[in-house]
């Protein structure tokens, strides 16, 4: 039941919580950046493994949404989204960035994963950045989100 473009989704974290709002469906999942840094990931950046791990639980948290939420665009609260414009070197004014732009931030991150020198592409210093990233792309490709729109509390 994905949603034509035009409509937006929105995302709140809540307690331990990820919720998803799309018109009148709620989906809510045990998901949030906090335990899944808390539960997998021991370096900066992550290993392989441990991402494999991580990208594992999500798609397992996010399957209950599957078929009832999704397309058009995906809405966060700027202030969760732990800079993620900084990292995909987007203007500090921008409101809205397609899909793509998660996708190429999460290869960089898979890149340094890997062994990438952070001399190369430098990752902000803490695990949890790379878990929000990794939700954030979790639900833009699962879910076919168009469009990440920033949302000003």
């Amino acid at each position: 039941m994905s949603q034509p473009a035009g409509h937006t989704t929105h995302l709140t974290f809540a307690e331990d919580t990820l919720q998803l709002s799309q018109g009148s469906t709620t989906i809510i999942a045990q998901l949030k950046p906090e335990r899944i840094t808390r539960q997998y990931f021991r370096h900066s950046p992550p290993t392989p493994t441990e991402l494999e791990y991580a990208i594992q639980d999500v798609e397992d948290s996010l399957h209950p949404a599957y078929g009832h939420i999704g397309g058009g665009s995906l809405g966060a609260p700027v202030d969760a989204l732990h800079g993620l414009t900084a990292f995909l070197a987007l203007p500090a004014d921008t409101e809205a960035f397609p899909r793509d732009n998660i996708e190429a931030g999460f290869s960089r991150l898979a890149a340094l994963s890997e062994g990438r020198p952070l001399s190369l592409d430098p990752l902000p210093p803490d695990a949890h950045f790379a878990a929000t990233l990794l939700i954030i792309r979790e639900l833009m490709h699962h879910l076919d989100f168009s469009d990440l729109r920033l949302e000003k509390q």
